[in-house]
């Protein structure tokens, strides 16, 4: 990936900057700390080791950050600046894991019947991970061609709020590979965990469908966080917030494809769901504008779901609690339905279903 980028963005550094090798050093080094530093916040992962990984993640951020702001800001630097902000950000983000990297690296360690294991276990991701990449984007470049550039903006703001919920999805996925991995014969405790899951994703949708309409109105010293002809695009924030909803019951119905080498399934279900993200693009942009693409969204995640939720009937059969799903539920399309009727009044509606939510997520944690 990084020749190609650098292949096409060839002639724009080479214009801008003079000692184009300085700047391929500079690349090659991003590349390099980033692959070591990826695996082993793995390997932190694996470990169990939350704060370590925590407190690595939030140093990075900073430092980016931070060293932008002084490279591009303070000294002017413009693009240079913000590679020798990478550059010294990843060092640091590295120079921070090398207790891990000397503590549980050993040449001996080294096996190559195992490498060669783990690059045929792993070869279906990555075309599986291309269509996951199509159908977050492809969206947008359907709507930008089917429909108007306008279109695309309102999407975007819409989606990147929706969005919460896959970022809830991705920080659970994190600690729920590794423990699943580690308690392979554990399925009951699948079971709970996916329900108290689903849950509380369900809660945080509905708070999300209800509360947008303020969110959106945020402001900081008289400012709008988001200007006012953005805020259209809100409308879609319920259906990208459920669309997340399935992507989580998909990973939550994902111990199979480890546990039972299923791997070679896994771009057929990305590859399924691209094409039904794909042809809805298609179908709905026309007549329902951006609106059409977060439903297009919502089909795709939707079927990947059920089709793993299907063929698990034979590998793991995962079940999960379905009478406290149906009551948060029932009583979150009761909330948001209210929300939608008396939308002058909704601190009254949210308050009550905020201490039910809160409380019933409680219960269900002592009770299962």
């Amino acid at each position: 990936l990084f020749i190609i980028n650098y292949f096409f963005l060839f002639d724009t550094i080479k214009s801008t900057f003079d000692n184009i090798n300085i700047i391929t050093y500079l690349l090659i080094i991003v590349l390099i700390c980033d692959m070591l530093s990826s695996r082993l916040m793995h390997v932190i992962r694996l470990l169990e080791r939350p704060f370590y990984y925590l407190t690595v993640s939030c140093v990075n951020v900073l430092s980016s950050i931070s060293l932008n702001i002084y490279f591009i800001k303070y000294l002017n630097f413009g693009l240079y600046g913000a590679i020798l902000a990478l550059v010294f950000t990843v060092i640091l983000q590295l120079f921070l894991l090398m207790p891990i990297l000397i503590m549980h690296t050993k040449i001996s360690y080294f096996n190559y019947r195992l490498l060669k294991k783990m690059l045929a276990f792993s070869s279906p991701f990555l075309p599986a991970s291309i269509f996951f990449i199509l159908i977050e984007l492809s969206d947008r470049w359907m709507l930008g061609w089917l429909s108007s550039l306008e279109n695309v903006g309102l999407y975007s703001v819409g989606y990147k709020i929706g969005a919460i919920v896959l970022l809830l999805v991705r920080a659970f996925n994190l600690n729920w590979q590794p423990f699943y991995l580690k308690h392979t014969n554990n399925h009951r405790q699948f079971e709970s965990i996916g329900t108290k899951s689903i849950i509380s994703m369900i809660y945080i949708t509905t708070l999300l469908s209800i509360l947008w309409p303020l969110i959106l109105k945020i402001q900081i010293n008289n400012y709008y966080l988001i200007g006012e002809q953005f805020w259209d695009g809100g409308v879609i924030i319920p259906i990208i917030s459920i669309s997340y909803i399935f992507y989580g019951i998909f990973i939550l119905q994902m111990p199979s494809i480890y546990l039972k080498n299923k791997q070679h399934w896994v771009p057929y279900f990305w590859g399924i769901g691209f094409l039904f993200n794909f042809v809805g693009n298609c179908i709905f942009i026309p007549k329902y504008g951006f609106l059409g693409a977060s439903l297009a969204t919502l089909l795709s995640y939707f079927v990947m779901a059920l089709l793993l939720i299907y063929k698990n009937k034979s590998w793991l059969p995962i079940q999960y609690r379905t009478q406290p799903i149906f009551t948060i539920t029932c009583m979150s399309v009761l909330a948001y339905s209210l929300s939608q009727i008396y939308s002058n009044t909704l601190m009254i509606i949210i308050c009550p279903y905020l201490i039910f939510g809160i409380s019933y997520i409680y219960y269900i944690q002592k009770k299962l």
